[in-house]
């Protein structure tokens, strides 16, 4: 299983009690560093935290870029996680909603993903330092109907307080790979 934004790691946590492996990813060096620790000092071998921009992965390093494969070539999950991401990715980001759906994609396999609405307060506090209109596609609707195009919505859930939405998706067709722009 891929987690991320992973922050203290709850969730990955409890996807290790069922998953043979989990790799938690954060941007956050002190979260990530704190969990490290703390499954250190538990003796827990099957996560592995890592500090990683998802906006600005690593990619391939060494002679030819072949000595270490970029991040996208050397995950290849089962399942990925994205709870409480996808609003930082389009608004904090900047990067386009369609976009974010066919990054999900590219990683071929079921996806747990929340939307979280833009009524919801942590939306809000993201769209109040934006100028008005640049985020008006942000929206559950546009968003499902995205995920609907590239994944079969298994499951969708409205979770407690409304303003946020959890689906489990799985992959429709062929997966472009990570990075794949359509133009």
């Amino acid at each position: 299983m891929l987690d991320l934004g992973a922050n203290y790691g709850a969730y990955s946590r409890l996807a290790a009690e069922h998953a043979d492996y989990v790799v938690a990813v954060d941007s956050d060096e002190k979260v990530v560093d704190d969990l490290y620790r703390q499954l250190r000092a538990e003796g827990n071998e099957n996560v592995l935290p890592l500090v990683m921009n998802i906006v600005d992965p690593s990619g391939g390093l060494g002679w030819r870029n072949r000595e270490r494969a970029a991040f996208s070539e050397r995950v290849l999950p089962d399942v990925v996680l994205a709870l409480a991401l996808v609003h930082h990715l389009v608004i904090s980001a900047s990067v386009p909603l369609p976009e974010v759906v066919s990054w999900l994609r590219s990683f071929g396999c079921r996806v747990v993903v929340e939307f979280v609405h833009v009524e919801d307060v942590q939306v809000q506090r993201l769209l109040a330092n934006k100028p008005a209109g640049l985020f008006d596609d942000y929206r559950r609707e546009g968003f499902e109907r995205l995920l609907a195009q590239q994944f079969v919505i298994q499951k969708r859930q409205q979770l407690p307080g409304e303003t946020r939405t959890l689906y489990v998706a799985d992959p429709r067709g062929e997966a472009q790979p990570a990075g794949h722009v359509d133009r």
